[in-house]
């Protein structure tokens, strides 16, 4: 430590739509057809016959077009720059109303990458920035791994009228922190904290001490992305795929450091957020949103990466340090059973053994793709069962989605350990502190260890008759079937502590259940037959929304029947 230590803040507050563009020897390209190689928001380009992109990392070009576009940021991403087909629509949200496309840089006269290098010089495309980092009391910023956006969290002095007037903030504000060390290590050391860009959402003012308080979190702008329910069907694509779509509809960039995953179908209902959030954990995935980007990664890939740091006990702020752990948490291996009513097959596989078995029954389209999507229940349940937390006097080199080493503990405690979440605060009292939460590194289960099969029902040899599980409504065919092997579709049976299976072919069952079910179809498969809850669910789709379980026929019974062996 040096005795000049010292951390500074910068804060923009920008009232409008904001962006930042490198430009070089002070001066910004002059925009029109000509091109100077640097573009501000509203410079229009002619262009001839010139491929248009779907996203700033599409592949292949959408669509060819020729004409005068306008530049709707001046934002370089990927080489490339958002287009719009008048000069009203630029910058004004939503991006996916007002953008025509992305345009590479060459194409349009345009050239380099906008780094946000510590060399480069800028200027803000914006009509009201403001530099508050004078009036702030205190800031405290939440890097986050996965589940949630970053935030970050600001009280200022609002002892200046003006923040009652021209300053208040409002709808569509934005702030963009950084956090600045100067001689932190030794003289000339110089530190800094980029903590992005975000979205206000949270004001509030008490007139007593004369504070604002201003939260923010770094998700898009644009509503729709986390409030407006959609409804579409994913046909043949990718995880991939579904995520360059996604994110250009918002302007977004993208980027995606995992395997990726074939999705042959797959129904959206609810929200772009939510419903990509939620496919990317089935698969083991995380998703982090920022303001202009979504990044996909795979956490269990990142967990087998060395550690950015070690922190030795002496290290940490005395007093702050918690470990906790959860033994009847941690699952020991998992079974996937699901019934594919378009193909009449059961999927079923497995993984591990002892005592604590995870049962998971969500759609999948082959063996490969169960796996994949049993290993990460499996991972995604296990993560987090060893957690610590403590704070460091400020800690610069450490983000979340790193690893790290702790050591000075002994025993089980110390080890490899994933950073979930950073909370840097900075204080005019206290200084600079970072408070991290971390899960132990563990052995992880791989898709390539799990065994499984397909197996296809043969109602036809069973049953007598010809029987497809598509009918909307139970069928003729069912019926017949159902008298042919010694149940009704819709008949009642009384259960008493029966097991239920995920399968007909499931090796053990997933539960018992007691009560009265029904006979979804009452096609009896390898001596079990498909039970619901209601009368009003037999025969209808889909399957795996209307079937509770697959139960032995030997505890079956139709009404008021003793039980018999069918």
């Amino acid at each position: 430590m040096t005795e000049g230590r010292s951390i500074t803040l910068d804060v923009q507050y920008s009232t409008v739509y904001e962006t930042e563009i490198p430009f070089t020897d002070g001066q910004p390209g002059a925009g029109g057809a000509s091109g100077g190689g640097n573009w501000k928001a509203g410079d229009s380009v002619v262009l001839q016959n010139t491929p248009f992109y779907y996203a700033s990392t599409s592949a292949g070009p959408s669509a060819y077009k020729s004409g005068t576009f306008y530049f709707y940021d001046g934002l370089c991403i990927n080489g490339r720059y958002r287009m719009t087909i008048s000069a009203d629509r630029c910058g004004k949200p939503p991006v996916a109303v007002n953008v025509t496309g992305w345009v590479r840089a060459e194409d349009c006269g345009a050239t380099g990458e906008n780094t946000g290098a510590d060399s480069t010089k800028k200027r803000s495309v914006t009509k009201a920035v403001r530099q508050v980092e004078g009036d702030v009391l205190s800031l405290s910023y939440t890097d986050s791994a996965a589940d949630e956006s970053d935030s970050v969290d600001i009280t200022l002095n609002a002892e200046d009228d003006q923040w009652l007037g021209e300053w208040m903030p409002e709808k569509g504000a934005t702030l963009r922190p950084r956090i600045e060390g100067q001689n932190w290590e030794r003289e000339g050391d110089r530190r800094r904290i980029r903590c992005g860009l975000f979205t206000l959402d949270d004001i509030n003012y008490k007139d007593t001490s004369s504070t604002l308080r201003m939260g923010g979190v770094s998700k898009p702008s644009d509503t729709n992305f986390s409030e407006a329910d959609r409804k579409t069907t994913w046909k043949n694509t990718s995880i991939r795929r579904i995520g360059e779509v996604i994110a250009a509809r918002y302007g977004l960039a993208f980027s995606f450091d995992a395997e990726d995953h074939e999705i042959e179908c797959d129904e959206q209902d609810g929200t772009d957020s939510s419903y990509y959030n939620a496919l990317c954990k089935n698969y083991g995935l995380i998703l982090k949103v920022y303001a202009r980007s979504m990044w996909v990664y795979d956490r269990e890939a990142y967990k087998r990466k060395r550690p950015v740091k070690t922190i030795d006990r002496s290290e940490i702020i005395r007093g702050s340090f918690s470990y906790t752990t959860t033994l009847s948490g941690t699952f020991t291996g998992g079974d996937f059973c699901y019934t594919d009513p378009d193909k009449d097959c059961d999927i079923v596989c497995s993984i591990g053994g002892g005592s604590h078995i995870k049962t998971v029954n969500q759609r999948a389209t082959s063996v490969h793709d169960a796996a994949v999507q049993l290993c990460a229940a499996l991972n995604n349940a296990n993560h987090g069962t060893t957690k610590i937390k403590f704070s460091l006097p400020g800690e610069w080199t450490v983000s979340a989605g790193n690893n790290i080493r702790l050591t000075g503990y002994g025993g089980e405690i110390g080890g490899k350990y994933f950073v979930d979440r950073v909370t840097h605060r900075v204080t005019r009292s206290g200084g600079f502190t970072s408070d991290l939460e971390c899960s132990k590194v563990e052995a992880a289960f791989h898709y390539w260890d799990v065994g499984g099969s397909i197996e296809y029902n043969a109602g036809e040899e069973e049953s007598g008759e010809d029987y497809s599980s598509m009918y909307e409504e139970t069928s003729p065919a069912a019926n017949a079937a159902s008298a042919t092997a010694g149940a009704v579709a819709g008949g009642a049976a009384v259960l008493t502590n029966a097991p239920f299976y995920g399968a007909s072919a499931s090796p053990e069952p997933a539960c018992y259940k007691s009560g009265t079910f029904y006979f979804y179809d009452g096609v009896l498969v390898n001596g079990r037959y498909r039970m619901t809850i209601t009368a009003d669910r037999c025969g209808k789709l889909p399957v795996m929304v209307n079937v509770t379980g697959w139960v032995p026929a030997s505890f079956c019974a139709a009404g008021d029947e003793k039980k018999t062996d069918l």
